[in-house]
Parts: structure tokens; sequence; C-alpha cells
């Protein structure tokens, strides 16, 4: 909605926060602890990334509570001492709330997750979804460091982490279909509109949608067209989308189509009221093959030893440090039950499970965390 006209266009509907490894954490004028939306960005970055930062982060109080590695930062340069990036967190966070370097640090991380838990609620239980129905779903850089404190605060039982979390996004760029979306605006009464019309738009649509998802010379295993329309009630400003069978309009076929369907919505028949055909739309697939997902998952014990951890360390959980093996993940066997606090390293992310927590890896290499809430 932009100067109240609203913009019906195709698109995803995500909602974001900004809680990213770079967001910076300060005490506002009101005396309350904030995190985000100003960022460090990746220059001069967090502290311990040695660039220069002066300003705590969400990464620097991870590296506080021991959930991160300061020595295997991926991009850091000269890393300063824990030492030192705690003492910039008591400075900026501690001191003005009363707090140690640590229990600062865990206060930061914990505004995170709480700003975290406020966008999943909109998007679930603003919807009339209950979170403890559902897994949660981790995935970026961060986003699997913080997974079971955020699951914990919403009461969702369990957390999926793919393999390879911090390029899920670019895994799925590559082996998701392609997709292109064309629209254009008739807004006329449906009474009114040619059906001659309506349908060349319809096949232009769909010439020209092919020709844009073949050039783009992927291997395809075959090319779907889709039709639809957007229709509403004169006076009304929001529309239904219809399907349409096959590419050739007829306005008998959709007006019915369109009654059924809003009656079915909202329970009450307006057929006595003007209806407008809005947007015309078309949506071409280019479908590929199916991947076969087993090619990432982990090795039999046949194939590898069992994993054990490969040291020990210490991370702040819940008021109290406590002992806490550390685990690489691609020696991670399935069909294991291991039992948190752990911490799972790989290239591409790092996984902080808590003391009340285990985990498994299931048959596609995911890890599958319950979470004991």
């Amino acid at each position: 909605m932009a100067y109240g006209v609203p913009i019906r266009v195709p698109m995803v509907d995500v909602h974001t926060i900004s809680a990213g490894g770079g967001s910076i954490a300060r005490v506002d004028q009101a005396g309350m602890l904030r995190v985000g939306p100003d960022s460090s960005g990746s220059s001069p970055g967090p502290i311990c990334f040695g660039r220069g930062g002066q300003y705590p982060t969400i990464t620097d109080a991870n590296i506080v509570l021991g959930r991160l590695d300061s020595s295997s930062i991926n991009g850091a340069d000269t890393r300063p001492p824990v030492e030192q990036v705690a003492a910039v967190l008591g400075q900026c966070i501690g001191t003005p709330l009363g707090l140690s370097n640590v229990e600062a640090a865990a206060a930061v991380v914990q505004v995170a997750t709480n700003d975290m838990a406020g966008a999943i609620n909109l998007v679930s239980v603003a919807r009339g979804h209950d979170p403890r129905d559902f897994a949660l779903f981790a995935f970026g850089g961060a986003g699997p460091l913080h997974a079971v404190a955020l699951a914990r605060e919403l009461g969702i039982p369990k957390v999926i982490i793919p393999p390879f979390p911090g390029v899920t996004s670019a895994i799925g760029s590559i082996l998701a279909d392609v997709r292109h979306d064309l629209v254009q605006t008739i807004n006329r009464p449906v009474s009114e509109v040619d059906e001659e019309k309506m349908t060349s738009i319809l096949r232009q649509q769909g010439v020209e949608g092919r020709r844009f998802v073949l050039n783009q010379n992927l291997l395809l295993k075959e090319v779907v067209v889709e039709h639809s329309a957007d229709f509403l009630y004169d006076g009304q400003s929001h529309v239904l989308q219809i399907s349409l069978t096959g590419e050739r309009f007829s306005c008998s076929e959709a007006i019915a189509a369109f009654k059924k369907s809003y009656t079915q919505r909202f329970s009450i028949d307006l057929s006595d009221m003007r209806l407008i055909l809005v947007n015309l739309r078309t949506t071409v697939i280019g479908k590929r093959d199916r991947v076969d997902v087993s090619i990432i998952a982990p090795k039999s014990d046949q194939q590898k030893e069992r994993c054990v951890s490969t040291h020990i360390t210490k991370s702040y959980f819940e008021g109290s440090w406590i002992k806490t093996n550390v685990y690489y993940r691609d020696a991670l066997i399935s069909n294991n039950t291991y039992i948190g606090p752990a911490i799972i390293k790989q290239v591409d992310t790092t996984i902080y499970i808590d003391s009340k927590s285990n985990f498994n890896i299931d048959e596609f290499g995911n890890i599958i965390i319950t979470v004991k809430l």
C-alpha cells in the first residue's frame, strides 16, 4: 500500500527484523536495551572481527558467552582477545544497566531472541496458528546459533537445521523451478470485456513467459503455463484470484468460478453487485528434475567411526558456565542421539544446543533438535 493505493504484484510474504550478527546493541535514552536496527555490517563489522569496530553486536555477545569460537570466525582479521570484547560490552551495556560483562552479553542475546520471537508471532499467532504445532526451520549463517533459544521462547518442540544452512538460499536458487509472472491490468466490468481480446492477452503472456524461461538456458524437464484472473465486486478493494482453465477466457466460466469461491470464503452471495475484472495473470514455470537429496546424507557407521566430541569448552547458559561438547558436523552419525549442551561447527554456520535439549541426524543429513520445554 503506497499513498493509500493498493499495489497488487506477486511476491513472497516475508517479514524481517534487524537481528543479524552485526546488529549493534545499545542502551537508549530511556535506559532500555535495544538491538538493531543499526548494524556494523561487514566493514568494520563486529568488534571481534578486528577491523576497527567499536560498538558491541550480537556476534560479540555470542563470543563472550562461549558460543562462538573467536579463533575461527570466517573473514575476521586480527582478532582481539575475548576479554577486550567483553570489556566493551561491559562499558556500553553492562555499566548503564548494572550488569557484569557476561550478563550484558546474555542480555543482548535475550533481547535479540525476544525480537525474533515477536516477528514469528506476527506471522503465526496473529494469524491463528499456534507455534507449538510446528517445527522451527533454522537457516542462514546465524540462525542455527539462536534457533534453540528461540524455539524455547515460543514453545516450539522441534528445530530442524538443514545440512548447509548458511547457503540455503543459494542452494534453493540452483535447485528450484524457474518461475516468471506476467500481469496485465484490465480494470473493467466483466460485462464490458471482449472475450477474444482477453484470450489474446493470455496467449501473448504465455508466449512471452515461455520465451523468458527458455532463454535462461537451464536444463528443464517441462514448461508449464498457468492462467488466472483477479476479480472484485465494484466498490471493494481486495481482489480474489481465480484460476482459469486453458488460455481461452470465458466470462461465464470466470463469473461462475468467482461466485463459488467468494461464497465459500465469505459465506455471502453478492451476485447482484457489478463484477470487475482487475487483472489477467500468467505464470510460467520451468520445472527441473528433482535432485536426490540422499547425496548429502551422512555416512553410515560402517563407513565412519562413531562420532565423539573434538574437545570440551565452556558456554554460558541460564546464569552459569557449563561444560559443552564441541563437534564437527561432517563427523556426526545418523541414528545417534546426542545430549546437549553442544556446539556444532561447520564451514557456513555454528549451532548452539543448550543443556535442556538433545539432537540426532535424520537420513537426509538434517539435524533434528528436541527442545525440552
